[in-house]
């Protein structure tokens, strides 16, 4: 089976280099790397939310981390995980204040929901959450962004009509 693992460069001009002296790959638990979602801070530092697989074969789920490259080395925003079930789907942006906003999808045997935090000195829900219309529907695949006065803007997918099963 493959290893999935993130690596980071960065357009020089010319050509793309690595931020660290020797490229390694970014890890936080040393398991596989399946989605990512990548953000500048406003002195062009990256961002990551990493999804990183865990659990056992026939049993996977997926752990939404946050790391900056810090000018030496990578680091978690707080240590742990981000989300409580299985995620899945991370979209990230960095506000104004240089303070991540990460989206996901959390997935359950019933259903799945769209959950954002955002992270000042520990990572709290950014505003009512789960952000779905209707909390009863499947909602998936959400994305971020911010506009010039800093205010994140989310879109998702939610399916209507009779509640779909997994």
């Amino acid at each position: 089976s493959g290893f999935g693992q993130v690596f980071v460069k960065r357009w020089n001009g010319s050509s793309w280099v690595s931020f660290e002296t020797t490229p390694t790959p970014i890890t936080i638990t040393n398991r596989a790397a399946t989605q990512l979602s990548l953000a500048l801070t406003s002195t062009n530092r990256p961002v990551l939310a990493i999804l990183e697989q865990a659990g056992t074969p026939g049993n996977y789920f997926n752990n939404l981390y946050v790391v900056r490259w810090n000018g030496t080395a990578w680091v978690q925003y707080a240590t742990g995980k981000v989300n409580n079930q299985n995620a899945w789907y991370p979209s990230l942006i960095v506000d104004m204040q240089d303070k991540p906003i990460v989206t996901w999808t959390e997935e359950t045997s019933t259903s799945q929901q769209v959950y954002v935090k955002r992270f000042d000195t520990s990572w709290t829900f950014f505003g009512t959450n789960p952000i779905n219309i209707n909390p009863d529907q499947i909602a998936s695949v959400s994305f971020l962004a911010s506009g010039s006065n800093g205010n994140p803007t989310i879109s998702w997918t939610e399916f209507v009509g009779s509640p779909l099963s997994i």
